[in-house]
């Protein structure tokens, strides 16, 4: 896994769905292996926080509900990394627009927020939830149609997305 993110020049020089895709990809591949010992969920974030900025991006962690996210990094292991990608997406934002100060302050505060222990909440809502997201994702990666954006955007089954 590492050597491929490696071969992918650890996702620099991508645009958003690109870096989106890539750390998708990496982080359901992580979550999988296991390669932090004893603190997995902590040196993710901070492996893949770094990966992002030094590709030009900063992970805008205030976008994304972790129970959501936790649910996600799940559903990665056993099925695909669509989740993952459809929850990082819309929080990317070019680094540019972040200070340097900042990005890392960020960093501390979503360690600390995504590590505490919090309460469970019940799978059907967390699995309501993500297939939003993958909805929003779909619609977005759909091509625009000729005469304007449809009303209703199309279902995730039609598009072979679904949980």
């Amino acid at each position: 896994m590492f050597g491929v993110l490696a071969k992918m020049d650890h996702l620099r020089g991508r645009d958003r769905a690109g870096l989106s895709e890539g750390l998708a990809w990496a982080w359901g591949e992580t979550t999988a292996i296991r390669p932090f010992r004893d603190v997995n969920t902590r040196s993710q974030f901070t492996l893949f926080n770094q990966l992002a900025v030094e590709a030009g991006w900063v992970l805008d962690w205030n976008q994304i509900d972790p129970h959501v996210f936790a649910h996600a990094r799940t559903v990665a292991i056993y099925r695909d990394p669509d989740g993952l990608d459809a929850l990082l997406y819309p929080a990317l934002v070019p680094a540019a627009s972040s200070p340097e100060r900042k990005v890392a302050e960020r960093m501390e505060q979503v360690v600390a927020k995504f590590a505490r222990p919090r309460p469970p909440r019940k799978m059907d809502a967390l699995d309501h939830e993500l297939h939003a997201a993958l909805q929003r994702r779909a619609y977005r990666l759909a091509p625009d149609p000729p005469f304007g954006p449809p009303h209703q955007g199309p279902g995730l089954h039609d598009r072979g997305v679904g949980l």
